[in-house]
């Protein structure tokens, strides 16, 4: 999609709402006086040269001032002699080439740069606080064949030139020189300057651009910033940085004065006085110098004569524009600027305009002047409105290309089909445009790493961390779990070509943002927040990360949260990722102070903690869930336990004693060292009959009495959106298949018992069909069609396979993926699992490189023989003596008032009906389920539990629960059927406050995880319930609640969404699942159609929705 700029064919937003902003004059602050009107950049200036426009305003008004520093205040006619003495220095040398210039930030640097381009050559600014070899490569190879430096910088000069390049120190110049201008040799296309960049090479690279496009970006600022010839505009970055060339000419170029500021030596307290001394009006700066700047100013300081805040080079937030409310006058403007290196400022947002922001980042605005902002998928192609891609600019005013690099530039740079005399540039950038032209701009594409499979944009982690009350700053970077102490080196960005977008008002060119590769897929990747707080105590990490969920996704929430005095920035006021210190010495801010653990145990199982919650260290009395912890760490904490210290822990032991202090004791009034650890797994024979787990026998048993059945059917809907590679997804397909045998294998009947068999080789063929010729409004029911007939289609267990593809194709960039497994190879843990190899597979074969996945250390058949092993231990017959002590007495049957008469042979005919929960409702709960030390399960499920009480009248409930059944670390990443049905006994009372029932529910999910090992139809042997073909032995209903938060949502340059498919079944008469995404929170009734009809189970999901609003809203009834 394109954005046109001014005199385009469409009317220029950006202009209009400047306009909307300013009026036709100028409005002197403080005063209400007019000042000088706006007159817009004269078009006729941008064919000219620098020192020609520059020479003609001092003809105008050579009594003006220009330069205001430490030092005094300097007019037009001052300034162009100073620059003339130089020029006419240089001129005297003779030569050609570029010169260099190192000369401090408030001395002659302005008067030097400008007498170089008098003198018709290019300049080469170097920055003094850059390191030596850095400035020696620069001086090499920018070609300089002069040196121009001051008093101040002299001897550094003089270290880095050498004898290879002259120098000519500018203090030392005759006063009473030449100081004429000297004769016009330079035109709109000769170069104006080579400043120089990081590349993600680690070697800087220069830049290059015309004295044409310099004047073209000066008009674009001009007119849409409106500046007049009674400004005063800062110059705070470095003159070694892109931006300061915009600081510096719009200011003089339009008769208006430069302020320079060394931000450097004064430090950003200073700024509020110098803002005072020299009347500011125009301040730009970078995000993070704005913030430490305004974090110094004391109450009741006031800037009169400020109008307008330029900021950018990072993510500017609501909160930086509040700020700016609360400060400045009311009169003063906000702006975000945005733009590259390589194209100057394109996009401004006023912060007070109309259209509002997006999330906690204000938007990048609207399209400049002569500038179009393109929005392209891979391919070059328009992904039109209100769809991501990346932002390219079209421009006839690019800069001229990469010094010496002319490889890079025609990568980076192209001719633009429509228009000869324009190019295109690819920023790097993903953005966004609004139906009116407005661009949200979304994070470099070397900013995105890829966390459990997820894309997270750090730059937005960033933002939201802003907005927590307490928090001034803040800054995220990734660390590696095989690394830790190496977390501050966030690594180099991507591509050489465009490294420096998004960096118009506050670049120093550098990849200083830069995160990982985006295409990092190594499974330790986690993200470490650095704090700058400004309240005692400081907020502890439980707060940090509640105030994040209710705004961010799980993935994108950090591991760890480090306070610090103040984020270290970069020449130019950029906050410098690379300088964030290491994570070795660091540790979560708690309520409690750090205690080192002292006995053998304690250690122990500090290191365990440590280990499983990717902690450099854990304190004695450091709370399990002040450190993060939740329900899946702690099963694995527990294996880990038992693999280390060869002790049983359950999760109910460490959600009750969760500190390393009170679980040490515990442990050691238990038991002693001397205890073997748990079994390793290892492959097995596969003619082994035992290679089948007791719930696959029982399964395949249940199967066999109805073979047509799709009762046990796992159908996947898989939504891809973007640009797809059939036959890289066929083949990712069969690598997941390839690596995980147990979607090779088939179950044949051996004398009524079922053989375990391999097929070695599986090509699994995907069927495709297109729907792109079905009429629009008939796509949907055709697709629902399809995929009721695939999800309902029978398996052959004996021939197998026990998966099956189909790919639909609804347009060029939207296809359904449908997966269909069967349950005995394949559970809910499985589908992260599947799609997260699926993503990688894909990734891997589209980029030409082998699967970073390294070979599973076994297959699903040995835990199998694992498993049956592991069930003849006594600890397995005393968990099934408590399930029978657990329900003894319990009812048989639950009745929820039906539709219809009961059959007496149960069908299993089903359907179900499905409803969001409001994103509010969702994060609510989840702080209700902090509250009580719970999980966001146990809310729901207790929620279900109220429900059941209110419709049946019974107070003893039984509801069926599927459990993951992964205890061990190993089998977190094998696809198979792992999971084990469980009974929650819950006792509700007519009138219980709901968090009773919550704290019964939380105690029956503990007690059944610490007996989870307990096959369910051992336990229905067990206990012999009444045998009743109408209905499901021991319970009638179930709970289950999914988690898809952690499945990958791109797929290489494809996006992804999974949905469960309906298979027209019920299990149960009634079943509730709910399923968390990373975007949202649904309930699902599943229910049986030989019962219900769907009004009634609608009216049930609505007052589930109607309990769980009154139990965030703290309602005492329990419904």
């Amino acid at each position: 999609m394109r954005v046109p700029g001014h005199g385009r064919c469409r009317l220029h937003h950006g202009a209009v709402h400047s306009r909307q902003r300013w009026g036709r004059d100028v409005v002197e602050p403080g005063t209400g006086q007019a000042a000088a009107p706006f007159r817009p950049f004269p078009r006729s200036a941008i064919e000219r040269s620098i020192p020609s426009r520059f020479e003609q305003l001092v003809r105008q008004a050579p009594d003006r001032p220009a330069l205001r520093t430490p030092a005094g205040r300097s007019s037009y006619d001052e300034l162009n002699r100073a620059a003339n003495r130089v020029a006419h220095a240089i001129i005297a040398r003779g030569g050609a080439g570029n010169v260099a210039v190192l000369c401090a930030h408030e001395g002659a640097a302005v008067a030097v740069i400008l007498g170089v381009l008098k003198s018709g050559r290019a300049y080469v600014p170097l920055d003094p606080a850059s390191p030596p070899e850095r400035l020696r490569f620069v001086l090499e190879d920018s070609q300089a064949t002069l040196l121009l430096t001051d008093s101040v910088l002299r001897d550094v000069a003089h270290e880095l030139a050498g004898r290879g390049t002259p120098i000519v120190d500018v203090d030392a110049l005759d006063p009473t020189g030449l100081d004429r201008d000297p004769p016009s040799s330079s035109g709109r296309d000769d170069l104006a300057y080579v400043i120089y960049t990081s590349g993600s090479t680690g070697r800087p690279k220069g830049f290059a651009d015309s004295h044409g496009n310099v004047l073209h970006s000066t008009l674009r600022l001009t007119n849409a910033l409106h500046v007049v010839p009674d400004d005063r505009g800062s110059l705070v970055r470095s003159f070694g940085i892109i931006g300061a060339v915009r600081d510096m000419f719009v200011p003089l170029l339009n008769g208006a004065t430069v302020c320079p500021f060394d931000l450097r030596e004064r430090g950003v307290t200073a700024m509020s006085d110098w803002l005072l001394q020299h009347s500011v009006s125009i301040l730009t700066a970078a995000a993070s110098v704005y913030r430490q700047f305004v974090s110094t100013l004391a109450a009741g300081r006031v800037f009169p004569e400020l109008r307008l805040i330029q900021v950018g080079g990072e993510p500017v937030t609501r909160s930086d524009l509040e700020l700016c409310k609360r400060h400045f006058a009311a009169s003063c403007r906000f702006v975000n600027s945005f733009g590259t290196t390589e194209t100057g400022t394109i996009c401004c947002f006023f912060g007070d305009g109309a259209s509002p922001a997006g999330g906690g980042v204000l938007p990048a605005g609207y399209a400049l002047e002569d500038i179009d902002v393109l929005l392209l998928d891979e391919h070059g192609d328009d992904v039109g409105l209100d769809r991501v891609g990346e932002i390219v600019v079209r421009s006839r005013y690019l800069g001229r290309g990469y010094w010496r690099r002319p490889e890079l530039t025609a990568a980076s740079f192209s001719i633009d089909p429509q228009d000869a005399a324009a190019r295109r540039f690819r920023t790097g950038d993903f953005g966004l445009l609004r139906p009116d032209g407005c661009l949200l701009h979304l994070g470099r594409r070397d900013s995105q790493v890829k966390v459990r499979g997820f894309r997270v944009d750090l730059a937005e982690v960033e933002a939201e961390l802003r907005l927590i009350p307490g928090v001034a700053e803040a800054a995220v970077a990734v660390a590696d779990d095989d690394d830790v102490g190496d977390a501050g080196d966030a690594g180099d960005a991507g591509d050489d070509a465009g490294d420096d977008a998004g960096d118009d008002a506050g670049d120093d060119g550098s990849d200083d943002g830069a995160a990982p590769d985006a295409d990092a897929r190594h499974a330790g990747v986690r993200l470490v927040a650095y704090l700058v707080t400004t309240v005692e105590p400081v907020p502890t990490v439980s707060a940090l990360r509640s105030a994040l969920a209710a705004r961010l996704p799980g993935s994108m929430i950090p591991a760890r949260f480090v306070r610090v005095d103040s984020l270290p920035l970069t020449p130019s006021g950029k906050l410098d990722h690379r300088a964030l210190p290491a994570l070795a010495e660091t540790r979560p801010e708690l309520a409690t102070g750090y205690a080192p653990p002292r006995s053998e145990t304690e250690r122990a199982l500090a290191s365990i903690w440590s280990e499983v919650l990717g902690l450099d260290r854990v304190g004695l009395r450091d709370d399990f869930f002040e450190l993060g912890g939740d329900s899946l760490l702690a099963v694995r904490i527990c294996a880990r336990i038992k693999q280390v210290l060869g002790l049983d822990v359950s999760v109910r032991d460490l959600f009750d004693q969760a500190t390393v202090h009170v679980l040490a004791v515990t442990l050691d009034a238990r038991a002693d060292f001397g205890e073997p650890g748990e079994p390793v797994i290892v492959p097995v024979s596969r003619a082994d009959a035992s290679a089948l787990a007791p719930a696959q026998r029982r399964l395949w048993f249940l199967a066999r009495l109805d073979p047509d059945s799709a009762f046990y059917n796992v159908p996947l809907l898989i939504r891809l959106e973007g640009p797809l590679d059939g036959r890289a997804l066929g083949h990712a397909l069969n690598e997941v298949v390839r690596r995980h045998e147990v979607l090779r294998t088939v179950f044949p009947d051996a004398g009524g018992r079922p053989e375990y068999r391999v097929i070695e080789q599986l090509e699994l063929h995907t069927r495709s069909v297109s729907l792109s010729g079905v009429p629009a409004q008939q796509r949907d029911a055709v697709l629902d069609a399809i995929t009721s007939r695939e999800a309902r289609a029978p398996f052959d267990l004996a021939c197998g396979p026990l998966i099956r593809a189909g790919l639909i194709e609804l347009a060029s960039d939207r296809h359904v993926l449908l997966l269909t497994l069967h349950h005995l190879v394949f559970d809910g843990w499985s589908v992260e699992v599947l799609l997260s190899e699926l993503a990688e597979h894909y990734e891997a074969r589209c980029a030409g490189r082998r699967s970073a996945l390294a070979e599973l250390p076994f297959q699903y058949a040995d835990f199998a023989a694992w498993h049956a092993g592991h069930l003849k231990q006594p600890e397995v017959a005393a968990q099934l003596d408590i399930w029978c002590e657990r329900l003894a007495d319990a009812p048989a049957v639950l009745e929820i008032p039906a539709d219809k008469p009961r059959p007496e042979q149960q069908t299993f005919r089903g359907a179900r009906v499905i409803a969001d929960v409001p994103a509010l409702l969702r994060e609510q709960l989840k702080a209700l389920a902090a509250r009580n030390s719970a999980t966001l399960m146990m809310v729901l499920a207790t929620g279900f539990a109220l429900l059941l009480r209110r419709h049946s009248g019974r107070r003893d409930l039984l509801i069926g629960t599927a459990f993951a059944g992964r205890e061990r670390r190993e089998l977190e990443r094998l696809i198979g059927f792992f999971s084990n049905t469980l009974v929650l006994r819950i006792e509700v009372g007519g009138h219980d406050p709901f968090v009773d029932v919550l704290r019964r529910t939380r105690a029956a999910t503990l007690d059944a995880l610490a007996s989870q090992d307990v096959p369910f139809d051992r336990l229905v042997e067990r206990l012999q319930p009444p045998r009743d073909a109408s209905r499901n032995p021991i319970f009638q209903v179930a709970f289950a609640h999914r988690s898809l938060a952690h499945v990958p949502e791109r797929m290489g340059a494809v996006g992804l969404r999974v949905e469960a498919g309906e298979t027209g079944s019920a299990k149960v008469d009634l079943m509730l699942t709910t399923c968390e995404r990373r975007d949202g929170l649904s309930a699902c009734l599943e229910y049986s159609t030989d019962l219900y009809e769907e009004r009634t189970i609608q009216r049930l999901l609505d007052d589930y929705e109607r309990i769980l609003w009154d139990a965030s809203a703290g309602s005492p009834g329990a419904g």
